[in-house]
């Protein structure tokens, strides 16, 4: 933590070649006394050599000094090194830098996505300057977070950037687990979007009270509602299955077959799968005629058509498979439950085929609908069949399914908590291989 502080990058930059005390006390224009202040503090980096004292050989870290020591010189900043990032740092300053110094991360780049923080005496930058990623200002306020506020104004940024499809939780959870591998900051990353949902949290301390967050929420107008889960009755499969006047089939998985499941009250979307382009098409028209309009749309087999409706829930349809990763096959189809509503069939995915597409996803939330499934089930849940649908789809997709399924299976275990037989891992390994 002294590295970036004050003159230390100064007089360790002068350290790079050995020398006396005195002489970098000379060269750098201070007492003696600091040089041996940071010999003291610094030993793990410096060396004692026959000609004096030395940096230790690491390229990497002299790079750093040297670009932390021309900044310094140039303008006096205090540092404060929060940690390091490869060849680069993230620091607090006091005073703001330039582009050609820095950039901005953390509450100091909130305002390039929008959300106008009240400036303070304080600046984070990553130094040397590089281009971030918005994952990389949400991670990096989360690590320099020293309280509730900072906290919420984090999920606030969150939140919006979630809404506006600017933000790939995918990366969010691999940069955190990089930047902390004890599982800590994905175990806040965790309750921050259960938080912006207004589900539970299994650390709500570490927020503000929901009220709160609201106020913030109107303060930067981000409409929290539109993330909030929607409840779901059979009624609404029903309505459909009145106005289709030909028996279709879709498959249902996700957080719908979730609530048919009882397993929760609300969901945010409901996601079925249909078995022919005719059926989506009706389909589609069937929920226009409800007020739904189509909102997004790809040409092509592995993205569905989303439908949408102010206060109803998100509409996705898929065709035959779910964003190419998961066929819908034979025996997942046996496996489910199925419903007739009127004209509509629908087959409801088994548990072990909400957990397997769960896991197969990056998205935050889909872990903690595995652990309510797992917990709340009376029945153990039969970890060999969800294998057999892992081998299956192995063969169909050709994809890194069993690497991806290994990740998710330890987020489960480290982040939820969840027992998993060390029995799944060695067969998951065995598969991969």
């Amino acid at each position: 933590e002294y590295i970036l502080s004050g003159i230390t990058p100064i007089v360790l930059e002068a350290m790079i070649e050995p020398a006396t005390v005195k002489e970098v006390a000379v060269k750098v224009g201070v007492v003696k006394e600091t040089v041996y202040r940071i010999l003291r503090q610094l030993p793990q980096i410096i060396r004692k050599t026959e000609r004096g004292y030395q940096l230790i050989d690491d390229p990497i870290l002299k790079y750093i000094i040297i670009q932390f020591a021309n900044i310094a010189r140039k303008t006096g900043i205090e540092y404060e090194e929060i940690m390091r990032l490869n060849t680069r740092s993230l620091v607090r300053t006091s005073t703001p830098l330039s582009s050609e110094e820095g950039t901005p991360t953390a509450f100091t780049a909130f305002r390039e996505y929008g959300i106008e923080l009240i400036e303070g005496r304080e600046y984070y930058y990553v130094i040397p300057p590089t281009k971030l990623t918005p994952e990389d200002v949400i991670i990096h306020a989360l690590k320099v977070s020293r309280n509730q506020d900072e906290r919420t104004k984090t999920a606030i940024l969150y939140a919006k950037l979630l809404m506006r499809g600017k933000i790939d939780e995918g990366k969010l959870w691999i940069l955190a687990n990089k930047l902390d591998p004890s599982s800590k900051l994905r175990k806040t990353v965790n309750d921050m979007d259960q938080y912006v949902r207004g589900l539970s949290m299994d650390n709500p301390e570490l927020f503000l009270p929901r009220n709160e967050l609201l106020e913030y929420a109107k303060i930067y107008g981000v409409d929290l509602k539109v993330l909030e889960p929607t409840p779901i009755q059979e009624k609404f499969f029903e309505e459909i299955g009145r106005k289709l006047d030909r028996k279709i089939v879709v498959y249902l998985f996700g957080g719908a077959a979730m609530v048919l499941r009882k397993y929760k009250t609300a969901t945010k979307d409901i996601d079925l799968v249909a078995f022919s382009s005719e059926d989506i098409e009706v389909l589609g028209r069937v929920l226009e005629s409800f007020g739904y309009s189509l909102e997004d749309y790809h040409v092509g087999r592995s993205h569905p058509r989303m439908y949408v409706a102010e206060g109803k829930p998100i509409m996705e349809l898929f065709l035959e498979n779910v964003f190419g990763r998961v066929i819908i096959t034979e025996s997942m189809l046996r496996d489910s439950e199925e419903k007739r509503y009127g004209n509509l069939v629908v087959k409801i995915a088994s548990d072990e085929d909400i957990i397997m597409l769960k896991l197969m996803t990056e998205r935050i939330r889909d872990l903690v609908d595995v652990e309510i499934i797992v917990r709340r089930r009376r029945k153990a849940i039969n970890w060999d069949k969800i294998l057999e649908r892992v081998h299956e789809q192995k063969q169909l997709v050709k994809d890194h399914i069993v690497m991806h399924m290994l990740d998710r299976i330890q987020d489960l275990m480290d982040i939820r908590g969840v027992f998993i037989p060390q029995s799944v891992v060695r067969k998951l390994r065995a598969m991969q291989k």
